[in-house]
């Protein structure tokens, strides 16, 4: 240390403790051994009689006790924990957020062995709470050689020694597992007891809090709900109106129930179809109203319920003076379904049974290639009924071709493959693989090679699982190569022909699915070599329509997909250079 003038000691560390002495006020060190002295300090040092002023002198490989107190902090603190300012060597530990305290007792013991300096902590494996202390890190010497604390980080390691993680709370259930309880002849003891511990952690049981949700209102009328019904009520039933929203209807949670009852005059209960709640509800004594209003015929909507239930009938008003935009609905540009049924529609012989996906659409003009579509599965196997519905009256001059997406196959197509083999069927199922689940928002399915939250999951084959059936030939092919898609088409026909089993599996990713990289581009057309034929039309494009006589490509909506280029009989389309 050395003897500095007090005007100059700004930035400088006391090497001692400084006694200031107000009569009658206060009396105790004004200054700790170890402070750094700001400007603003001086006047008050000199106005305890400082002239001059012991300060430690700054030498290389030493540090100052709140400097390595800093060190040992970034050592400990690691998530859901800050610290204290340092202040004499130490920092305070303090956490974040309510949790469960983690400490690597290994590492801690290391440090600890450290000469010099500590960490005390309290327990680990203990909740703690945001705010609690969680330790304290300590320099003992003012000053404290600079490879020693090297030695500490060592010893420490790369992780962080302690470690709050974040409650999260839980929803329970809890089953009684004795009748003697469930039927009331004991008093369950167990249960209150039980809430109230995993309250603490901010768990909620099921049957009262989370999934279901009690507004209260003026206490004239209340309405048991569930699901969507509860939204038709929502919009139907006047302001002041409680509500009790039910997400778990079996078992119901008939305390909450009757509590609820309790609160108002008249209890509605809203429901679909059978009267589930209401029968439970009225078995347990609760009065309420139902299905004698509602009905049971139909599928609730808010007219129906605010006619049959407050017998207001809705007004209708007919609006002459707007026209709506003629948008009928069409395969998005670039859809790789577009040239599938582009072919298929080329041979008025061919027979197309649908499903239920994007590719539904292919029914729609100017494509016209589906001719029925009953239900998810229902391309084979409703294929399969009209393929044998053939045979029986001879019909030997029509082609059935089933079709379904790849996602529907796995889930409700497989049995279909299987009966087509089975019974022998006349026909050729199709499945138009767009590498996702087009329709219901871009699911992942068996065949994508990912899970439902995106994670790699093992990618299974359209083609082996048809082959594992007995299909063969199977084809793969890109829809949107035309002359591929037509040639597949042709020997698919026949070795059907030939009495074998083919199968055709259409593949070209959507161009929706974000972490595919499209090949995309535009088309445009060339006015001085279109003819006006319309053949462009045909493929049902959005992006195509007629302008000054001439086919037209919006440049908006066009993705570049050439099949319109493919269909033109004169080369009148063509593809862009990039």
């Amino acid at each position: 240390m050395k003897l500095i003038r007090t005007e100059d000691a700004a930035g400088q560390v006391l090497c001692h403790d400084i006694t200031q002495i107000i009569p009658g006020e206060f009396k105790g060190a004004r200054f700790r051994k170890g402070h750094i002295i700001q400007p603003e300090d001086i006047p008050v040092l000199l106005s305890i009689g400082k002239e001059n002023l012991y300060v430690w002198e700054k030498k290389p490989g030493i540090l100052h006790e709140d400097e390595a107190a800093a060190l040992l902090y970034k050592a400990a603190a690691g998530k859901n924990i800050h610290g204290t300012a340092p202040k004499e060597g130490k920092i305070e530990l303090i956490a974040d957020c309510d949790g469960l305290l983690k400490i690597n007792r290994k590492a801690l013991m290391a440090v600890n062995s450290t000469p010099q300096m500590m960490i005390a902590t309290i327990h680990g494996d203990l909740p703690v709470k945001k705010g609690q202390k969680l330790a304290g890190t300590r320099i003992i010497p003012l000053v404290i050689e600079q490879e020693k604390m090297d030695a500490m980080q060592a010893a420490a390691g790369s992780e962080p020694i302690l470690n709050v993680l974040p409650m999260q709370a839980k929803k329970f259930a809890v089953i009684t597992t004795g009748s003697e309880v469930f039927k009331g002849r004991i008093e369950d003891k167990f249960t209150p007891i039980l809430v109230g511990k995993l309250a603490e952690y901010g768990c909620t049981r099921a049957l009262e809090n989370g999934l279901n949700k009690v507004e209260l209102g003026d206490g004239k009328v209340g309405v048991i709900t569930a699901s969507i019904s509860y939204q038709y009520a929502k919009e139907v039933f006047p302001e002041g109106t409680s509500f009790l929203k039910l997400g778990l209807t079996y078992p119901l949670p008939m305390d909450l129930i009757r509590d609820f009852a309790k609160k108002v005059e008249k209890l509605y209960i809203i429901e679909e179809l059978d009267p589930f709640m209401e029968d439970e509800i009225k078995a347990a004594g609760i009065d309420c109203v139902g299905k004698e209003l509602t009905g049971k015929l139909y599928e609730l909507n808010t007219e129906l319920v605010r006619e049959r239930v407050l017998g207001i009938k809705p007004a209708y008003k007919t609006v002459d003076e707007v026209k709506v935009a003629k948008r009928p609905p069409a395969l998005c540009p670039g859809c790789p379904h577009r040239g599938f049924f582009y072919t298929l529609s080329k041979n008025k012989n061919y027979v197309v049974t649908g499903d239920i996906g994007c590719y539904t659409l292919g029914f729609a003009p100017p494509l016209n290639c589906m001719d029925v579509c009953i239900c998810m599965g229902g391309g084979f196997s409703a294929g399969m009924g009209m393929a044998k519905s053939f045979q029986r009256e001879g019909v030997t001059d029509k082609v059935v071709f089933g079709v379904m997406g790849d996602s529907t196959f796995f889930h409700s197509g497989m049995t279909g493959a299987a009966e087509i083999i089975y019974n022998n069927g006349r026909m050729i199922p199709c499945v138009l693989d767009n590498r996702i689940t087009g329709m219901t928002g871009h699911q992942d399915n068996p065949g994508s090679g990912f899970t439902l939250m995106g994670e790699p999951a093992p990618m299974i084959s359209v083609e082996k699982v048809l082959e594992a059936y007995g299909f063969a030939p199977v084809f793969t092919v890109d829809p949107q190569d035309l002359t591929a898609m037509k040639k597949t088409v042709d020997d698919a026909v026949a070795a059907l022909n030939e009495g074998k089993h083919p199968a055709i599996v259409t593949r070209r990713p959507c161009l929706l699915i974000k972490r595919v990289k499209h090949d995309t581009g535009m088309c445009v057309v060339n006015a001085d070599k279109c003819k006006s034929c319309k053949s462009c039309l045909k493929v049902g494009c959005p992006a195509i329509s007629m302008e000054n006589g001439k086919a037209f490509i919006d440049r908006t909506q066009c993705v570049g997909c050439t099949v319109c280029a493919q269909a033109c009989p004169f080369g009148a389309i063509e593809k862009e250079e990039k």
